[in-house]
């Protein structure tokens, strides 16, 4: 590596590191400026008898705060020229956190049904869904299994006894 490829990358590296460091200057500066403004002026005061919401300062600032950090972070990645890269990463880290939040609502969701039909259905209850009647001699979280008066084992999906 001679001088002046390493003179490149200095130069290529510090622009994205002082605009790093001026938004996180500019971030906190803004976030103390507004607070003490929003403090002197009253907001939250002034908010909840004008329009009964109820703003806390302690939203508003650390808001701009990071609105300057994230906006500060987009503009040193795009001169260090991993854009493309960067928001990629961020579209899969979000992605996978919806996914994952999605999966455990969907959980719960079927968690809380299962409670439901639990209350109505119980283990050697005799029950009927549309022609088949039996007792119940099993149940898990997707399905409740019946023996007929045959002795034959059907096994019915939960979602049929939640009427």
């Amino acid at each position: 590596m001679n001088l002046q490829t390493f003179n490149d990358i200095l130069l290529k590296l510090s622009i994205p590191i002082l605009i790093l460091i001026t938004s996180i200057i500019l971030g906190t500066i803004a976030s103390s400026l507004i607070k003490k403004i929003l403090t002197e002026i009253e907001l939250e005061k002034i908010t909840k008898e004008k329009t009964s919401l109820n703003i806390p300062i302690n939203f508003i600032s650390p808001l701009v705060k990071y609105t300057i950090y994230l906006i500060g972070l987009l503009l040193a990645v795009y001169f260090t020229g991993f854009l493309k890269i960067f928001l990629i990463i961020i579209l899969v880290l979000v992605s996978s956190i919806t996914l994952i939040s999605l999966s455990a609502y969907l959980i719960m969701k079927i968690t809380n049904l299962n409670f439901k039909i639990k209350d109505k259905v119980k283990l050697k209850d005799k029950i009927r869904i549309k022609n088949i009647t039996g007792r119940v001699i099993k149940r898990n979280i997707f399905e409740t299994t019946i023996k007929n008066s045959k002795n034959e084992k059907v096994t019915i999906p939960n979602k049929l006894l939640k009427n």
